[in-house]
């Protein structure tokens, strides 16, 4: 159970290998855990149990997996075009991409964001029109949020939408612990024409309190390459083009 919950997320495979035992004892004692309510079992593995309501600050996040981010970042920006409009969500993997934007030489790209710490990173780019939306600020993540937020993003209509997110799975898709937060990511999936999400492996098979983009709406998922093979395949089975880092 402690490398479930360290890892977060781990195959039949990969505990046999760890543990040194065979692989119908690792499924019988995750079987185990998972009646006990101390695990949850899923295809090929099992994920640790999160709580639902909990919400890491902007700094704990943006510490966490740095690298890993940095790359997913630096691979998002290969799907941005000149001349595109798109929308960048509140995040610290799609702050990565922001960075990453100011390295390239886009003509004509539009970026709409709810980040202030986005807005702050591009605000001296002269190549780049930013808009910047209103609304409520959690200082928790940095983000514009509420029904201002929301009313203006029911009139927008962009091409790309890079969306972060606290967890997915395969039932829920991408999910977030804040109401508010998470109608604010919906209604950005809603004013794309393609639905892009960025998050690192180690949100895989976690599940937060509300869903905003069920994986029949994603189109593409930029994650790192070490996301198990076996999830990758359940992912494209599910008719997602996904990009490893």
């Amino acid at each position: 159970m402690e490398i479930v919950n360290e890892k977060k997320s781990v195959t039949v495979q990969e505990l046999s290998s760890l543990l040194n035992v065979c692989e119908v004892t690792i499924r019988k004692d995750l079987n185990k855990l998972d009646e006990m309510g101390l695990i949850k079992r899923t295809h090929g593995g099992a994920i640790a149990i999160v709580n639902v309501q909990f919400e890491p600050s902007l700094f704990e996040r943006e510490c966490k997996n740095l690298s890993v981010k940095s790359r997913i970042g630096k691979l998002a920006v290969d799907l941005i075009k000149n001349n595109d409009t798109i929308i960048l969500d509140s995040g610290t993997t799609t702050y990565q991409i922001a960075k990453n934007i100011k390295c390239k030489g886009f003509t004509n790209l539009t970026i709409i964001t709810n980040s202030i710490p986005i807005a702050y990173e591009l605000m001296n780019c002269s190549n780049i029109h930013l808009i910047v939306l209103g609304g409520e600020c959690r200082s928790l993540t940095g983000a514009l949020v509420g029904s201002f937020t929301e009313s203006i993003l029911r009139n927008l209509y962009v091409d790309k939408v890079f969306l972060g997110a606290n967890g997915l799975s395969l039932e829920r898709g991408l999910t977030a612990p804040n109401p508010t937060e998470a109608n604010t990511k919906m209604m950005m999936a809603k004013s794309a024409k393609k639905r892009i999400g960025v998050l690192d492996h180690t949100k895989i098979g976690q599940e937060y309190l509300v869903s905003f983009c069920p994986l029949s709406e994603l189109d593409i998922l930029v994650i790192d390459r070490e996301l198990s093979p076996e999830y990758v395949e359940l992912l494209r089975d599910a008719g997602i083009e996904v990009l490893l880092a």
